[in-house]
């Protein structure tokens, strides 16, 4: 699109913060641009924002425009918020921008542009020069978008026409409603089986091409396409029959997810609703002074007036304007498609729906909600399937760990501003990388987990130490996050942070375990094992760590592992240990796939297989496990399922040495006199 906006100039701004602001609004778009009912409303805020004086923008705030726009910009753009907050050139020139890039990227749908042009053609603002040149810009932006659209809709080849569509045009004469037909109907009737005839068939999938079919349709019977109507005429004469209302909104005409000023129509015919209900009150009061002092005004009257000033004040339109009947028809399609697509629950309300399943542990419930909420590109929930996929939390219902796919998800919600996510992705890299990264939205944390975020808290626990990683923990888990339960159990078992208490950390762990919590299940298992504040039972050890595999325990599998090849306290058994580290090693633990490793190798539980033994070796080397490093070199460098390579054997060797294991270092030493 070659539609241009320029509102600001945008020299009153440094060009940093331009660019600050381009790039979240970028995120913003990414994460909404196919969702029609957000970007519909990101239309509207935007213009709304641009059209506000310095003295209006209070009121404008106090409506919630700003700050549901900008409430996301979070971690190292929360100064950004704050300018966009209290500056009205850096709102002015953000809500341009938005306006923009959504033109450019055909994002803004033919219904959507005529509702906003009929709004700003009827808008009400205080008489002031600035304000209404950026009124003509507006409407000039607009009109010259809505031409774009048209023009490249005709460049589009349609190999199919809603066919359902073209026989309702081409027979709407013959159209019946309620026994009489359509061009026997008076002009209201007509443009309530118009307004429906049209969103059935199309099922609110339309095109502009669509649209434009509505004006033949409408002439053919005998609807003026540019008769003009006003929006108190049009609302009122709709709210006046019951049998019109329910055929255009099909008693939708509200809803708590939708700014009354963004949906004009419906918004008039529910005020007028109220007259007659819940706020007759209002009316009755008006008529009993007036007829106390004499004035006089009938019931009609009164409503008429109390309308026209709700139109004025609330709904920021000229109750007397006038627009061309086929650009309202357009408009009360763009009111029913806002209201069709109203949520049941807002992002936020699923979000924190998923998350009470998590933390009873019901995981698998959690993750598909999680999993299509990530999927329409809601950070928070970004965060929770990198958390699924790095740990195993679905490997119970067949989700495999998947650690690089997990840090995806993670990259993708920081990238979108989610601090769990930034948090998340500084895992990815060492040194000062890492701790500029953590640097970068710890404060953002520490607020978060300061008003009771309990997995906020249990995440900021990984990177401090002492006490207040212990009140972290504790705050998180006795709220119920079971994460931090099996931490803070950690912490008791061995001392780390608080006075050692096995007796305590058993509690803790079995809790956890009790909520599903895999690590949790197998410490519970470890704890019998060793008689660790519970008295040792070696069947129970192994009925736990039994239950933390089928929850997704590499480490589980691991210890159970053991268990079986040393023969702890039961036969040894190197089929079962086998058994247990290849499980073990299909969830991704480095160790066990070093062990699988060594049994090929040894022909421990499994047939002698020196080729297999190398590749787990290589396996688990890859994932920096010294030992395996150091048992790779040993196969380069004799030519154990391999081709001798004695280039190898050194650069593994040395990165096992790094590692400070014994073996390799002496092996460097005899066989390439290399000191370590």
């Amino acid at each position: 699109m070659s539609t241009g906006l320029q509102v600001v100039n945008q020299e009153q701004l440094p060009e940093n913060v331009r660019n600050e602001i381009d790039s979240e609004i970028d995120k913003i778009i990414e994460r909404h641009k196919n969702n029609r009912y957000e970007i519909n409303k990101l239309v509207f805020e935007s213009v709304a924002a641009l059209t506000s004086s310095e003295n209006y923008s209070n009121e404008l705030a106090s409506q919630g425009i700003f700050k549901r726009f900008w409430g996301g910009i979070t971690g190292k753009n929360r100064a950004l918020q704050t300018e966009i907050s209290r500056n009205q050139a850096a709102a002015q020139y953000a809500s341009q921008q938005s306006l923009q890039k959504l033109a450019e990227q055909n994002l803004m749908s033919f219904e959507l542009i005529t509702a906003m042009n009929n709004k700003l053609n009827n808008s009400m603002v205080e008489v002031e020069t600035e304000i209404n040149k950026i009124y003509g810009t507006l409407v000039t932006f607009f009109k010259q978008t809505k031409s774009d659209i048209v023009q490249l809709e005709n460049r589009v080849a349609r190999l199919e026409r809603n066919v359902n569509l073209l026989n309702w045009q081409n027979s709407i004469e013959y159209q019946m409603w309620d026994g009489t037909e359509y061009t026997e109907l008076t002009d209201i009737e007509k443009i309530a089986c118009i307004v429906n005839d049209f969103y059935e068939i199309t099922q609110g999938n339309y095109t502009t091409s669509d649209l434009l079919l509505l004006k033949s349709a409408m002439t053919t019977i005998e609807l003026n396409i540019n008769e003009l109507v006003s929006y108190q005429e049009l609302a009122t004469s709709i709210e006046e029959d019951e049998r019109i209302s329910n055929k255009i909104f099909h008693g939708k005409c509200e809803s708590e997810y939708v700014e009354p000023w963004s949906v004009v129509v419906a918004s008039g015919v529910r005020k007028l609703e109220k007259f007659d209900n819940e706020e007759k009150y209002i009316v009755d009061c008006v008529k009993d002074c007036l007829d106390g002092s004499q004035a006089g005004m009938n019931r009609e009257a009164i409503i008429n007036k109390l309308f026209g000033e709700y139109l004025e004040n609330n709904l920021l339109v000229n109750k007397d304007g006038k627009l061309k009947l086929y650009d309202m028809i357009v408009e009360l399609l763009y009111n029913i498609e806002q209201l069709e697509y109203i949520p049941e629950k807002t992002d936020e309300e699923r979000t924190a729906e998923a998350e009470k399943f998590f933390i009873k542990g019901e995981f698998e419930t959690a993750y598909h909600i999680f999993k299509q909420l990530a999927e329409e590109g809601v950070p928070r929930a970004m965060y929770f399937m990198g958390e699924y996929l790095r740990w195993g939390y679905g490997y119970y219902f067949g989700l495999d760990y998947d650690k690089e796919g997990g840090f995806q998800w993670h990259q993708k919600g920081a990238e979108l501003g989610d601090p769990l996510c930034i948090l998340n992705t500084s895992y990815m890299y060492e040194g000062e990388e890492k701790k500029n990264i953590q640097q970068s939205i710890i404060d953002k944390i520490r607020e978060m987990a300061q008003a009771g975020d309990i997995f906020v808290q249990n995440e900021l626990a990984d990177i401090v130490e002492g006490e207040e990683k212990f009140e972290l923990l504790k705050e998180s888990a006795e709220h119920g996050l079971a994460r931090s339960m099996e931490k803070l159990g950690n912490m008791y078992e061995y001392g780390r942070g608080v006075e050692e208490n096995e007796v305590e950390a058993f509690k803790w762990y079995m809790r956890a375990a009790e909520l599903g919590n895999k690590d949790a299940l197998a410490n519970v298992g470890w704890c019998y094992q060793e008689g660790h504040g519970v008295d040792s039972n070696i069947n129970k050890a192994i009925e736990y760590y039994e239950k933390s595999i089928k929850r997704g325990c590499n480490w589980g599998a691991w210890n159970l592992a053991v268990i079986y090849e040393n023969g702890d306290k039961v036969k040894g058994d190197y089929y079962k240990a086998f058994e247990y580290y290849t499980i073990s090693t299909n969830m991704g633990y480095a160790e066990s796939i070093n062990r699988v490793g060594i049994f090929y190798e040894y022909g421990k539980g499994t047939e002698k297989n020196e080729t297999m033994a190398m590749e787990y070796y290589k396996r688990a080397a890859k994932l920096g496990l010294a030992v395996a490093q150091s048992n790779l070199a040993t196969c380069y460098k004799v030519g154990r399922g391999c081709e001798q390579d004695l280039e190898k054997a050194k650069e593994w060797a040395m990165k096992a040495a790094k590692q400070g294991d014994e073996i390799a270092i002496k092996n460097l030493k005899e066989w390439f006199e290399i000191e370590v």
